[in-house]
C-alpha cells in the first residue's frame, strides 16, 4: 500500500569502475582481484585486495573493491570506513561517492547519503543512477519537489527508464499533482504494461481521484500478472470497501493475512471494514495487532479508539485519540473523535 515499500536502497551504478590504471606490479593483482569480484568469487577477490594492501596499504581503487566486497557481506561499518579511506586518497572519482551514499542508504542515513550522491554528481553531471539515487533519497526526506527536478533531469537523459517514470509519479502524488502523476505511470506502463509495482501506483492515484472501478481494474490486473502478491490484495480490498462492497473487501484482507499475518495494513484495513460491518469485537483484535507492528503510526490508534467507542468503551477510546495527538497534533479526526467520546462521557467542559 505505501508506494515508498518499493523503493530499493539505491541503484548502484559502476559499482568497481575504474578511472586509472593502478601503478605496477599491483595493477594486475587488482584486476584479478575485481574480476573475482564481478564473478561473485568474494573470497578470492578479497584476499588478492588484502595482499595489495600489505604492499601498498593506501590504493584507493583497492580500498573501494574491498569495500564494496564488505559491504555485500553485510559488514556496514567496515565497508563505509574503507570507501571513505579510497575517498580520502583520490575524491575525484565519482564511483566512490556513488557508492558510499549507497552505503549509507543502505543503513537508513538519507541525508549522509544526500551528500554523497551530490558529491558524485558534480564529478559526472551525467550520471542517470546519480540523479535517480538523489531523487529517492529526497523522497525519502520529504522532499517531493526536489525529487522532481533529479528525476525530470534523468529522464531527459534516458527516457525510457520505467523506473524514473515511476518514481516521478510517485513524487508528483506526493504533492497532489495527480493528474501529472497518473500521466507518468503511464507513460512508465506504456514502456512496459506488466509492472505490477507501477499498476498499483496508478491504482492508488486513480482511487485518491475517486475513480475506483478504473483503481479496481489496475489492481485486478496486477493480481492477473502476480496472484501472489500481498500488497496488490491490500490495495483491491480498500477500493472494494470504497464502493461499499464490505465482505469483499474482508476477503482480500483476510487472504492477505493467510500469507502475511504481520502484514499491518491488512490488520489495520481489515479492522476498519468489520467495524464498518458492525463486527467491532473482532475489528478491535486486528486493529490491536496492527498497533503492535506499527506502534507508531497516529491513524492506527486513531481507529482502534473508534472501533472501542462503538462498543461503547469510550474511556479506552480517549487514551487511543490521545496518543494519536501525541503523535500527530494537527490530527483533526481525531480531535473530533475525542471531543464526541469525552461528550459521551459527561466531560462538558473538557
Amino acid at each position: 500500500m505505501n508506494r515508498k515499500q518499493r523503493r530499493a536502497q539505491g541503484r548502484s551504478g559502476p559499482q568497481a569502475r575504474t578511472t586509472s590504471n593502478p601503478p605496477a606490479p599491483t595493477s594486475h593483482w587488482f584486476y584479478a582481484a575485481l574480476a573475482h569480484q564481478r564473478a561473485g568469487r568474494a573470497a578470492d577477490a578479497e584476499r588478492i585486495c588484502r595482499r595489495i594492501l600489505s604492499i601498498d596499504p593506501g590504493h584507493p581503487q583497492t580500498l573501494h573493491l574491498l569495500g564494496l566486497i564488505e559491504h555485500q557481506r553485510g559488514r556496514c561499518d567496515d565497508a563505509i570506513e574503507l570507501i571513505r579511506s579510497a575517498i580520502a586518497r583520490n575524491s575525484r572519482d565519482p564511483a566512490y561517492h556513488h557508492n558510499l551514499g549507497n552505503m549509507f542508504k543502505a543503513r537508513d542515513r538519507p541525508a549522509e547519503a544526500m551528500a554523497c550522491y551530490e558529491r558524485a554528481l558534480a564529478l559526472s553531471p551525467g550520471s542517470v543512477d546519480t540523479l535517480y539515487n538523489l531523487g529517492e533519497t529526497c523522497q525519502e526526506l520529504g522532499q517531493p519537489e526536489l525529487a522532481i527536478g533529479y528525476f525530470e533531469r534523468a529522464l531527459r537523459l534516458r527516457p525510457d527508464a520505467i523506473e524514473l517514470h515511476n518514481s516521478l509519479g510517485s513524487a508528483l502524488q506526493d504533492l497532489g499533482r495527480l493528474d501529472d502523476a497518473i500521466a507518468s505511470y503511464r507513460k512508465a506502463l506504456a514502456l512496459w504494461p506488466d509492472v505490477v509495482e507501477t499498476l498499483a501506483n496508478l491504482a492508488g492515484a486513480l482511487r485518491e481521484q475517486g475513480r475506483l472501478a478504473e483503481a479496481q481494474a489496475c489492481y485486478e490486473r496486477a493480481l492477473a500478472l502476480q496472484p501472489d502478491r500481498v500488497e496488490s490484495h491490500v490495495g483491491l480490498g480498500v477500493v472494494l470497501r470504497d464502493q461499499a462492497r464490505l465482505e469483499e473487501a474482508v476477503a482480500c484482507y483476510e487472504w492477505a493475512l493467510a500469507r502475511a499475518p504481520d502484514h499491518p495494513e491488512a490488520h489495520n484495513n481489515l479492522g476498519v471494514a468489520l467495524v464498518d460491518l458492525g463486527r467491532s469485537e473482532e475489528a478491535i483484535r486486528h486493529h490491536q495487532r496492527a498497533l503492535a507492528l506499527q506502534p507508531g503510526r497516529a491513524e492506527l490508534h486513531y481507529n482502534l479508539g473508534g472501533a472501542l467507542q462503538r462498543q461503547g468503551r469510550c474511556g479506552e477510546a480517549l487514551v487511543c485519540y490521545e496518543r494519536a495527538l501525541a503523535l500527530r497534533p494537527g490530527y483533526a479526526q481525531a480531535h473530533l473523535n475525542r471531543a464526541l467520546a469525552l461528550l459521551r462521557t459527561a466531560q462538558l467542559d473538557e
